[in-house]
């Protein structure tokens, strides 16, 4: 028996999605833009970096600076699965770069350890953030994707 006194349920939503803020990833976009501009300058100035390095980090980043863009703008920008496979391309690309750097020919153990928690303390955050950012636009941004 059905209560006669009980208020009637309905759906009151209009239907519409919130799309989610992004400022703060909106800032880190023009912040890794910013580092990676100055980091292709003074790859194009040295004299001694090679044509693989210098088109590699071009590509790469280009794209993931793409992917970057279309995640804190909530913009559609070529295909979801494409950039579920520029996560590992980046990564191998990073560790390549990170790993194939030039011994800078330290003079003491401090300088080592200062170079050593540069990478650690700055860099791997950024590129911990960085294929956050692309993971979550692959695999956790369904409103961009519709």
């Amino acid at each position: 028996m059905t209560n006669p006194y009980k208020a009637p349920e309905s759906d009151v939503s209009l239907g519409i999605e919130e799309i989610p803020n992004r400022t703060g990833w909106k800032v880190f976009f023009w912040i890794m833009l910013a580092l990676e501009s100055w980091s292709m300058f003074s790859m194009l100035g040295d004299p001694e970096e090679t044509l693989f390095n210098i088109l590699g980090e071009g590509v790469v980043y280009t794209l993931i600076l793409l992917g970057l863009f279309g995640f804190s703008h909530n913009k559609k920008l070529l295909s979801q699965q494409f950039w579920g496979y520029l996560i590992p391309v980046g990564i191998v690309w990073d560790v390549y770069t990170i790993f194939g750097m030039d011994d800078p020919g330290f003079e003491s153990q401090t300088e080592l350890y200062v170079f050593l928690g540069f990478i650690v303390i700055l860099l791997v955050p950024l590129l911990l953030l960085t294929y956050l950012a692309l993971y979550k636009y692959r695999f956790h941004s369904p409103h961009i994707w519709r």
